[in-house]
């Protein structure tokens, strides 16, 4: 068990399967997953980035594999 105060924001493993082999998960607090559905959704049609003078808008639509894809991912 770590003690890190570090968690790492969702996106940026994916659903922990984008993993790049240098990280040492063990090592963080956590990892934040991004939404999961019952069904899964293919997310928002493109563009999903749109750009305007001092900012920046992202729709992903909750974009996920849907909730028996995750389980049988992750149950052992």
């Amino acid at each position: 068990m770590t003690t890190s105060p570090i968690l790492l924001a969702a996106g940026i493993v994916g659903m922990g399967d984008t993993v790049h082999p240098a990280m040492d998960l063990p090592q963080l607090g956590g990892v934040v997953v991004g939404p999961i559905r019952r069904r899964a959704h293919a997310g928002s049609s493109p563009p999903r980035l749109a750009e305007a003078p001092g900012l920046i808008a992202l729709d992903v639509g909750l974009q996920n594999r849907g909730l028996a894809a995750i389980l049988k991912r992750y149950t052992r």
